[in-house]
């Protein structure tokens, strides 16, 4: 009899190990997402970059608790001369770099892509519209960007962790 209780709880600990454990990527979307909560739940970090893994690949959204919202990330369209990936990706840094400076400026702790979008910042530095960026628009922009990067880092994360409890 004790033999029979023994050989059950292991086989309903066996099924318990192998279902938590199961493959994220067979797993249903809400799975993924039902699974990421019981591993953040669990403190369990190599599940949860699995699973957040996971979930990045199939698209899924993750929703803060409580319904807190969600911070989009700023849009820089691949137009004119930002068609190019190296001057793409400078101009959506710089941008970067102009948000946070404002966040700074006005003590914003909110989602940075609220407080000026793209267009708005190419007509700030350079009086064009993104569509009509050329490249010397892009190397002003550079220019300013690579001017004023290091000053802006730094005291940025100072801020965020001092005033936003980041």
């Amino acid at each position: 009899m004790i033999q029979m209780r023994i050989l059950a709880m292991v086989a309903m600990t066996l099924m318990a190990v192998s279902a938590s454990a199961q493959e994220a990527s067979d797993l249903s979307d809400t799975g993924v997402l039902d699974a990421l909560q019981e591993a953040i739940d669990a403190s369990d970090e190599a599940r949860v970059l699995e699973l957040m893994q996971e979930a990045e690949s199939r698209g899924l959204t993750i929703e803060a608790r409580g319904g807190a919202p969600r911070c989009e990330q700023p849009v820089v369209p691949k137009v004119g001369a930002l068609e190019h990936p190296f001057r793409w990706g400078m101009a959506k840094q710089a941008h970067g770099i102009r948000l946070r400076q404002l966040a700074m400026e006005q003590g914003y702790c909110g989602c940075l892509s609220e407080l000026m979008d793209f267009a708005e910042f190419t007509r700030e530095r350079t009086g064009k519209s993104p569509e009509a960026l050329t490249e010397d628009d892009l190397a002003t922009i550079r220019e300013w960007y690579h001017g004023i990067r290091g000053e802006i880092r730094e005291p940025y994360i100072a801020y965020r962790n001092r005033q936003c409890g980041d």
